[in-house]
Formats: structure tokens, sequence, C-alpha cells
């Protein structure tokens, strides 16, 4: 009888207990709340506890909204697990994390590998394991990199690193665009463009696609402004919204 109390007790605790939201869940995507859980499927809208799990497909990709505005997106063939408040385990795949233009404080987020683990300082990123070393891709903003053996890390804005398993850092310059981002663009969360300014649409298209956004006068700037969309974007990719 205690063992099945403790297996339902994260099934029980309902959304009280979440820190996350799943906001898209395309393919196989699934959920495990311990070791004797099942894995279950899982749709948007879904409250995340500590101690669940997520695990994506070959063809599968998800979405979580963590606590303040942050977007953490599951790639192919990825384990995660939600092991605090503020804290991730990724234990197979890639993980893509936007913390927003300008992250405060409160919306830390520690995510760890088996080699070490990742903070950011407001930033766009993708943890990759590789083997048994890791890919970490800054596209905006700061990290830091943690390593088990104790030794820190800084990377910023269009840097990758390729943390081997040794512990080794290799420094590579990234562009913040292209096809190896599609699939972070491909699982962005939505947004409501109904009454919305063009120019702030198109801020979320540029965020999205790691492009800048350029008018070419400060007229057609002022324009675009004054112009408001109407309709919705739902189940569009950023691109296909454009």
């Amino acid at each position: 009888a205690a063992i099945g109390v403790w297996v339902a007790a994260p099934r029980l605790g309902g959304p009280a207990n979440s820190v996350a939201t799943i906001t898209l869940a395309a393919g196989e995507v699934r959920m495990s709340s311990g070791w004797y859980s099942a894995w279950q499927d899982i749709v948007p809208g879904q409250p995340l506890a500590v101690g669940q799990s997520l695990k994506t497909g070959p063809s599968g990709r998800g979405a979580l909204a963590l606590p303040d505005g942050v977007s953490a997106r599951l790639d192919h063939d990825t384990i995660l697990d939600i092991t605090g408040a503020e804290e991730l385990t990724l234990e197979r795949g890639a993980l893509y994390v936007d913390a927003g233009p300008a992250a405060s404080p409160a919306s830390r987020l520690d995510v760890n590998t088996p080699s070490g683990s990742v903070r950011h300082v407001g930033t766009q990123y993708e943890v990759r394991l590789m083997g048994t070393g890791v890919r970490l891709r800054v596209r905006e903003g700061r990290v830091e990199w943690r390593a088990r053996t104790g030794g820190i890390e800084q990377s910023a804005t269009g840097e990758q690193l390729m943390i081997a398993g040794d512990g080794t850092i290799e420094r590579q310059a990234l562009s913040r665009y292209g096809e190896a981002w599609d699939w972070a663009a491909a699982t962005a969360p939505g947004i409501e463009i109904d009454g919305l300014a063009l120019t702030r649409f198109l801020a979320w298209v540029g965020r999205e696609l790691g492009r800048e956004i350029a008018y070419a006068t400060p007229a057609t700037a002022a324009d675009a402004a004054g112009i408001v969309v109407h309709g919705s974007i739902a189940g569009l990719t950023p691109m296909q919204a454009l």
C-alpha cells in the first residue's frame, strides 16, 4: 500500500504542485511520474511536477512553459527530467532554452548533464548530448558552464562549446540563424496576433529565427508600428506565420 501511494503521489499532486506546463506535444511525446510509472501520452496544457520526466520519440518534439516566461523545447529522441522548480536534467538528446531578451534573477534555470551544468543569463541556447560529451550553442546572451570537475567556463552570443568527455573544451564561431535552429523555431510557443502591432509580430518572428528586423527608413518603421494585424497563427511555425 505504501508503494502504491508513493507511485501515485505525483499524479495526485495536480496543478497545485506543478512547476511547468506542456505547451506543445508533436508526434510521440510521453511522460513518466517515477521509476515504476509507465510512460503516458500527454497533451498541451498538462501541468508537470518535480520528479516527472518527458520523453520524445524519433519523430516527436515538445515544449514546456516554465516560470517567468522561460520556454524549454525538446528535440527528437530526448529524455528530460524535472528535477527541481528551477532545475532540469537532460539524460538524452537536445534541449533549447529561451529565457527572454532580459532575464531577471527570478528566471534562473540550471540544466544538468552527465558532464556538468549550464546556467543562463538572459539568453537563448541549445544543449545537446554528443556521446560522452556535450555541445553547447549560445544563440543570444550569455551562459555559464560548470563542469563536474569544478571548472567554470563562460560563453556568449554566437559561440559554440564542444565539451569532450575528458573535460577539454573547443570554442567555435556560430551563426544565429539557419537550418540548425529550425527545430527550435518549429517548437516555439505561439502568440496571439489579433490586435497586435505589426512591429511586435515581426520582432517575435525575428527572435525565433535569429534574424534582425531592419526597416528601410524611419518612416517605414513608423508606418509598420501603426499597422495592426488580425487573425490567428495557431499551428504555424514562425516562418509560416510570416
